[in-house]
């Protein structure tokens, strides 16, 4: 213990010593110190410049795009809504019974004369239809038709309205021309799909009266 601190007391007269006969050495140790302080200031004010500079640039950014750095209203946007153009609705085709474009044939069996003597004309009037009678009113003759009884009610008022008719239209269908005249047949309905068959027979008589008008 008495060694180490003989040994310390004379280090540290040694070094006093040398530091008063060499005055010199801590005037350069100061001189070096203050030249490197000289050396780093600029830098060390040019690196506070940048600094500010990008906490400035920063800010700027913040301030006009917030959601770049997330800031501004957290709540999400919706979606724009898609808007699809529906398609316009079609109608359906309604069902129809469109009158039909020929008349079938028949044998119109036993007939009765009748004249027609308002239009100048006779008819053969087939039997299997009804009696021999008529009505007229205007262009229309109607005959009394009790086969047309026996259609199902579904395909409407057959029972009546079953006869013949004249026009002086060209463009009539399924007519027969006897002198200035166009004579056509005359139906309550178009069609009857429920008793298709007997329907056809009905228009196939009359088809056949209509072939036997004739001027008187």
């Amino acid at each position: 213990m008495e060694v180490s601190g003989v040994y310390a007391a004379i280090c540290q007269g040694l070094l006093i010593d040398y530091v008063l006969n060499h005055p010199h050495y801590l005037g350069r140790r100061h001189i070096y110190m203050s030249s490197r302080r000289e050396v780093a200031l600029p830098w060390i004010v040019v690196s506070v410049i940048a600094v500010l500079a990008i906490i400035m640039a920063l800010v700027f950014i913040n301030l006009i795009r917030p959601d770049v750095f997330g800031s501004g209203s957290t709540e999400a946007k919706p979606a724009p809504a898609q808007t699809t153009d529906a398609p316009p609705a079609v109608p359906l085709p309604r069902p129809s019974t469109p009158a039909p474009t020929s008349v079938p044939a028949s044998d119109p069996g036993p007939t009765s004369t009748i004249p027609v003597t308002q239009w100048g004309v006779s008819v053969e009037f087939p039997q299997a239809l009804g009696p021999a009678e008529y009505q007229i009113s205007g262009d229309v003759v109607t005959f009394p038709t009790t086969l047309a009884e026996q259609l199902p009610a579904k395909c409407g008022n057959t029972a009546e309205g079953w006869g013949l008719s004249r026009s002086e239209s060209k463009d009539a269908q399924n007519t027969h021309r006897v002198g200035d005249f166009y004579y056509g047949i005359e139906s309550p309905v178009d069609s009857c799909q429920a008793n298709s068959d007997l329907f056809n027979k009905i228009m196939g008589l009359y088809g056949a009266a209509l072939n036997s008008v004739s001027a008187i």
